[in-house]
């Protein structure tokens, strides 16, 4: 937990940030905080949905004050908490920071997901699940679930297939991706996003994982030689609005806000796979439209990468998992997530 001080801080600065003007404000004025400012998602997605798409679908009536968490000066795993608090009336975060809620971290295990349309067919399969969950436990109301671009493995080391990465140091910020890790062998390391370029030059990790073009726009193409085609996950995030905040408002606030979500979750999907393919691109041999190409080996998984992932998903990830999330748990996952990509979690 979060000593007091740090609450009442960001508490503050979120007050001063959001301050209204003196003027007679709109029928609903709302707080929002989004994800990374420098991001495609916040910038295509998130902003124009809350700030101008809402406002022009309610005649001016939503108005809503909104900026990423990376201006508001919080940390991905805080974002929940100050949803909860009241601090903002919504939301965006990535499902794997809401802590040690195994229902959260089963909607992107490390590994699981290796396509788009297993990354479709995921969050279709487990959205309800999350709803309820996001309902009880975050007090909050799930207005939809959506991806950035894959989570991909990129190394400062020859690489030619996963028994290479046995013995090597790699960035993990999940459970189940240090599960996957350890599981191939490797020591998963816990590093911030904006230290792993020095971290890879130094030596101090060998690989990283992370988003393929914010990877790219971030300099890691420049500290890596190697690319390898390991998805372990989406970084599935959310949008959700405080339930505190939805039940103070109107019928129509609450449908034109419920009624408007899908389309930009739908956008949300399209913008991540699109960037998906523009990081890909960019940090192999292009063409790339934002920078030059970083020229990183292309490392495709073998049929043998195939089978010794499913080994280490079936042993490490999904045992770990299960261990965890407990017998009700693992039997709703393997209900649908699992069903739908084909894996079950041993009883």
């Amino acid at each position: 937990m979060k000593p007091i001080g740090k609450t009442c801080q960001v508490a503050v600065l979120t007050s001063a940030l959001f301050a209204a003007p003196l003027a007679a404000q709109e029928a609903v004025n709302l707080k929002v905080v989004g994800t990374w400012g420098y991001l495609n998602t916040w910038n295509q997605v998130e902003k124009p949905f809350w700030t101008e798409e809402l406002k022009a679908a309610s005649n001016g009536k939503i108005t809503v004050e909104a900026l990423p968490m990376t201006e508001v000066g919080l940390k991905g795993f805080e974002v929940m908490r100050m949803l909860q608090l009241g601090v903002f009336d919504g939301a965006h975060g990535i499902i794997s920071y809401l802590g040690d809620d195994p229902v959260a971290e089963g909607a992107d295990l490390a590994g699981v997901v290796q396509t788009w349309d297993e990354a479709k067919a995921a969050v279709a399969a487990y959205e309800p699940v999350l709803a309820e969950s996001f309902d009880k436990t975050y007090d909050a109301k799930l207005l939809g679930v959506y991806p950035f671009p894959s989570q991909l493995l990129y190394c400062n080391a020859p690489i030619s297939g996963l028994a290479d990465l046995k013995g090597k140091k790699i960035r993990s910020y999940s459970k189940s991706m240090s599960d996957l890790f350890t599981g191939l062998g490797a020591t998963p390391v816990t590093i911030a996003f904006g230290e792993v370029v020095p971290a890879l030059q130094l030596g101090t990790v060998d690989c990283a994982v992370s988003g393929t073009l914010p990877s790219y726009t971030s300099g890691w193409g420049e500290a890596t030689t190697h690319l390898v085609r390991l998805s372990t996950g989406y970084a599935f995030s959310f949008a959700a609005v405080s339930k505190v905040s939805w039940d103070r408002m109107d019928e129509e606030t609450r449908d034109i806000i419920a009624s408007n979500a899908g389309a930009m979750i739908d956008r949300a999907w399209e913008i991540g796979q699109k960037d998906d393919e523009m990081g890909i691109a960019c940090l192999t041999d292009g063409p790339c439209e934002v920078g030059d190409p970083a020229g990183l080996v292309d490392v495709a998984l073998s049929d043998a990468d195939r089978a010794q992932l499913a080994d280490v998903l079936q042993a490490t990830v999904l045992e770990s998992f299960g261990a965890r999330c407990g017998a009700a748990c693992s039997a709703t996952w393997n209900e649908t997530i699992g069903r739908a990509v084909h894996l079950t979690i041993a009883e």
